[in-house]
């Protein structure tokens, strides 16, 4: 197990003076510091945060424990379902790090989807090749995030109703954790895996990520 650190910044508000975060000290500066600016902001806003509430951060959700005028957050787990909340935030940064700068990496605009949405899913899935594509959301289901993801089988009929059910993206990720970089990319997005390699479509036009881009360095094995 990878050592933990323990992260402490003083932001005041009425309910404590202090925030703690708890992540592995493989997590960059850069990404604990979004978040604790990010919180920062929020509570010189003039918003308050209470003992056992929940905000959205991206992707994912953050729950918050005050304890002796210290505001502590957990996060999800991202192992088992439904999810358990821990107070080590590695995961959770690891996931908005891959969100973030995969769909930046495409010169593209960030449509959020949240670990509540869901997405429609057929047969298989969870196993390669497979498409990812987004649509505008159902307004019959205020959670639908407009995702489908299905299966490239030739001989598996996206189709027909039988073949297709509705998840959490946070069980889709965890069932197929290649899609979750992925589902900030916007509507009219296509992105399709087959044998290991990534194809993306936006629109009528293939997309390449940008020359040193997080997905470039990924690919190259020479990112943090």
């Amino acid at each position: 197990m990878n050592k933990i650190k323990i992260i402490n910044k003083e932001i005041k508000s009425i309910n404590f003076d202090s925030v703690q975060i708890q992540v592995e000290e493989s997590i960059p500066e850069l990404l604990t510091n979004y978040l604790l600016d990010w919180l920062e902001k929020y509570v010189e806003e003039g918003k308050t945060i209470e003992n056992e509430e929940t905000l959205q951060f991206g992707f994912s959700m953050l729950k918050f424990q005050i304890e002796k005028n210290i505001l502590h957050i957990k996060g999800p787990d991202y192992k088992l379902i439904p999810f358990n909340w821990t107070k080590n935030l590695t995961n959770t940064f690891l996931v908005f790090k891959e969100q973030k700068f995969t769909v930046e990496s495409f010169n593209l605009e960030s449509e959020y989807a949240k670990l509540q949405d869901t997405a429609i899913v057929g047969i298989e899935f969870d196993k390669q090749p497979f498409i990812m594509s987004r649509y505008e959301p159902s307004k019959n289901n205020p959670n639908d995030s407009g995702w489908f993801i299905g299966s490239l089988k030739e001989e598996i009929d996206n189709n027909n109703p039988k073949n297709l059910s509705v998840k959490s993206l946070y069980e889709i990720v965890l069932k197929q954790p290649l899609s979750l970089p992925y589902l900030f990319f916007p509507k009219e997005s296509f992105i399709s895996f087959k044998k290991g390699e990534v194809e993306v479509v936006n629109g009528d036009y293939f997309l390449k990520s940008k020359k040193g881009s997080y997905v470039e360095q990924k690919a190259a094995n020479t990112v943090y």
